[in-house]
């Protein structure tokens, strides 16, 4: 009886070494179940896509401009600047609030490590005159040409804040890349046939977008401000030699804020969103719409 019940105990004792031994071994089965995600920031929706796509559940990331705000004009609130306190990177896109936080955000967190997916960014060739004054057009995101490049810097990003996660951020961007370059023809292949090439739009959003796929874009706001009589005239007269038909407005503004011209036109007004958190399927929409609103 006294071996039966000795036998069992080394039994247990021998499970139990053998359990400690894969877990050492393999530094997996039992650190895995720890791993804690990346903290990252980004300043819109689209780059937290962008993000996730190839960080996976290895990222958590914070977002600082929400659904319906406009980054032109969003002011951070105290516990936002607090929060970028907690993560480890903040992934900026070039849109105007960053440069005036920047500053003050890497004032009160120096450790926060910043990424400018933008900064190696082509500039983009005038269309018409700079609207956003001196600046390069910031809404980069909406060419998805460009967004391949910024998953490059996410990318490396990522693999510097966690090498031993480079094989997944790797395996994750070259499906994002794809999914990318499959978009891009899709979008080429919608517009291709269509030949009335202009359209008009309140804020010049979409220039990144008309420069990537062989259109123009003719905004009725003037950096940032609203368009004074002289100026909205000679707007009209540009969508008259053009045969506009159709302005769009971005989801964040009232639709209101262009009834006269498109009355002074005869253009349909349609609202179009490029702040999309979906950033692949919204991009599908966005040129389904511009196709459909600029048949003749």
């Amino acid at each position: 009886m006294q071996l039966f019940f000795l036998g069992k105990w080394i039994s247990r004792v021998a499970l139990c070494a053998v359990f400690v031994a894969v877990c050492g071994v393999s530094g997996g089965l039992c650190a895995e179940t720890k791993r804690e995600p990346i903290p990252v920031f980004v300043s819109i929706l689209p780059q937290k896509y962008f993000v996730q796509q190839i960080g996976g559940d290895r990222v958590r990331v914070g977002v600082l401009v929400g659904e319906g705000q406009k980054p032109d004009t969003v002011d951070l609130t105290h516990r936002q600047v607090a929060h970028l306190g907690q993560s480890r990177i903040f992934f900026l896109v070039g849109v105007p609030f960053e440069d005036a936080w920047l500053p003050r955000i890497q004032k009160a967190h120096p450790a926060l490590k910043v990424v400018a997916l933008h900064a190696k960014s082509a500039p983009l060739k005038r269309q018409l005159t700079d609207h956003h004054g001196h600046h390069e057009n910031p809404h980069r995101w909406l060419s998805p040409v460009w967004v391949k490049s910024a998953a490059n810097v996410i990318l490396q990003a990522l693999i510097e804040e966690d090498p031993s996660s480079a094989a997944y951020f790797r395996k994750n961007h070259h499906r994002f890349i794809r999914e990318l370059v499959t978009l891009d023809k899709e979008i080429r292949d919608l517009l291709e046939p269509i030949q009335q090439r202009v359209f008009l739009t309140y804020h010049p959003a979409w220039e990144h977008f008309a420069n990537t796929y062989g259109l123009k874009e003719i905004p009725i706001e003037m950096e940032g401000k609203e368009p004074g009589p002289r100026s909205l005239s000679e707007v009209v007269e540009q969508g008259k030699v053009n045969r506009v038909k159709v302005i769009f407005v971005q989801k964040q503004f009232s639709k209101s804020i262009v009834e006269p011209v498109a009355r002074a036109l005869n253009a349909r007004v349609v609202s179009v969103d490029p702040l999309a958190e979906n950033y692949v399927s919204n991009m599908r929409d966005v040129a389904r719409q511009f196709v459909e609103a600029m048949k003749e």
